[in-house]
């Protein structure tokens, strides 16, 4: 029998009625998008860890990142760029020069240089009315934690004085190792808060000139919070992150999201959405975050949710993207493509079954492939009995 083309694998189909282009079984062997076949090429081993716990490839595919015996990992040189990262479940995304990891410990790469992502929020200063130089008038006071890269956290709520003619404020502040305080000052009777200065040391004086207060406190750094704890996906998407957190009881997961630009700055009481079941995965595909639940596939645009399929996704990394930026997943019912939904093998195949999936879009001979890497496998549903 002469074939000509070979169209790849098929199970809802009678073989006896499509011909002999389709596969009932494909072991070792790749079949690309001119209808052709070869032999899997083989593998060698590159290099060797112990206790691997996490991996993660850019998004162009330039360099990738392993957690490995608790040590953050550059695999183009395997150079260590955190040597303390507690074991545990770990996420990542990334843009441009940017990555972030995410789980026991946040870190943020910036340029390949790694620093903690979330900022401690400062407390209260201590503020005293001494004798001074200062007007008359009301004085607002607050400090911010600043991080070794200049980026400053949130506040505590500002905290209000009111002193006479001739006064100064002595402002204690609470330090800690690996930051400095920036303190923030009002003039007398004034609405807005400006930095006087950045210190290192815990007490004191602001008895100067109100004409240095020329640098504004950001009203994102009032009333937000550090990066939330406990979530399960992460996501870049337009200028903010976005973290996914599962409530059991409730079998709902609220998805927060950061400030522009201010990856670290969370207002918990309105910067989130809510979504039925549990999430197990956030995809960035430019013009939307698709959101894959155990049961459902939605598409987030403009702060509204858009249910695309009745069907959900594994945990695990069920995702990844070419070097044009299109998107595939894994999902229980197939490949489909993201960027505009769409399930590519439904039609022909059913896949099997998987609590945990971690896939990978590859270049190889000429042409691209998504590797799905299952946990486990289950007999696909719904398949041609013969």
């Amino acid at each position: 029998m002469n074939v000509a083309e070979f169209k790849g694998l098929a199970n809802k189909r009678d073989p006896l009625m499509q011909g002999p282009s389709y596969l009932s079984n494909a072991v070792n062997v790749d079949v690309d998008d001119t209808s052709s076949i070869r032999r899997r090429v083989g593998s060698a081993l590159a290099f060797s860890f112990n206790h691997i716990t996490a991996s993660y490839s850019l998004r162009n595919k330039s360099d990738a990142y392993i957690i490995a015996d608790e040590n953050l990992i550059l695999m183009s040189d395997q150079s260590v760029k955190i040597s303390d990262m507690p074991t545990g479940h770990y996420v990542f995304d990334d843009f441009e020069d940017n990555v972030f990891v995410y789980g026991p410990r946040k870190i943020r790469l910036q340029s390949g240089k790694a620093v903690d992502w979330d900022i401690p929020v400062c407390p209260q200063p201590l503020v005293r009315v001494i004798l001074g130089d200062q007007p008359a008038g009301i004085y607002q006071i607050t400090a911010v934690y600043r991080n070794a890269n200049g980026l400053e956290g949130s506040t505590s709520t500002p905290i209000v004085v009111q002193a006479g003619v001739n006064s100064a404020l002595s402002i204690e502040v609470t330090q800690i190792s690996n930051y400095t305080v920036t303190i923030y000052i009002s003039p007398p009777n004034g609405k807005y808060m400006y930095q006087w200065m950045n210190t290192n040391i815990p007490n004191n004086v602001w008895n100067g000139s109100i004409t240095g207060l020329v640098s504004p406190l950001n009203p994102d750094q009032l009333g937000t919070t550090t990066v939330p704890d406990n979530c399960q996906c992460i996501a870049y998407h337009q200028s903010k992150m976005y973290l996914s957190q599962f409530i059991p009881a409730e079998n709902k997961t609220v998805v927060w999201f950061s400030k522009p630009f201010s990856y670290h700055l969370f207002d918990q009481a309105k910067d989130y959405f809510v979504v039925e079941g549990e999430i197990k995965a956030l995809v960035d595909v430019t013009k939307a975050i698709v959101i894959g639940t155990a049961t459902s596939i939605y598409y987030y645009v403009d702060g509204e949710l858009d249910k695309v399929a009745y069907y959900g996704v594994p945990e695990g990394k069920s995702f990844d993207r070419n070097d044009d930026g299109k998107v595939w997943m894994y999902t229980n019912k197939g490949i489909c493509l993201l960027n505009e939904f769409a399930n590519l093998t439904e039609v022909v195949y059913n896949f099997p079954i998987s609590a945990k999936v971690s896939s990978a879009v590859i270049e190889q001979d000429g042409f691209e492939r998504m590797i799905n890497l299952l946990s486990d496998s289950n007999p696909a549903p719904n398949t041609f009995g013969s």
